[in-house]
């Protein structure tokens, strides 16, 4: 029973630090400047997320029956969880110190998006 629902848990609680950090550093990463961010701290931005897009996939590897359990919406697709994976990395490699251009906005919110659709997160 517990190599069943302790993965299950975990994905819940990482959905929820995914959360957490995107709205916490969302202003950081959305209005980047020298004055905002150094670029030490724009790496460490960017390793906080890739962190999580490997934690949220090595979760997924640990699910036993996740088909199953996300058929009674205990758990979230597997493909999906694979799609929030890409969408952090994405957003991990979108991670700068200068100010975004228009294009480079508006592909860190397509991963903010694919991120959020993907793991059912909602954030503004």
């Amino acid at each position: 029973f517990k190599l069943i629902i302790e993965p299950i848990v975990e994905l819940d609680k990482c959905r929820g630090e995914i959360c957490h950090l995107l709205i916490l550093k969302r202003n950081l990463y959305l209005n980047p400047s020298t004055l905002t961010l150094s670029e030490g701290e724009a790496l460490e931005l960017s390793k906080d997320i890739r962190k999580l897009g490997a934690r949220l996939l090595s979760i997924k590897t640990t699910i036993r029956c996740n088909k199953f359990f996300s058929m009674l919406n205990f758990s979230i697709k597997g493909e999906n969880i694979l799609e929030g994976h890409k969408g952090l990395i994405g957003l991990s490699n979108a991670i700068q110190q200068d100010p975004l251009s228009s294009d480079e906005r508006k592909v860190i919110y397509r991963h903010e998006d694919d991120i959020k659709k993907a793991l059912n997160i909602q954030f503004g």
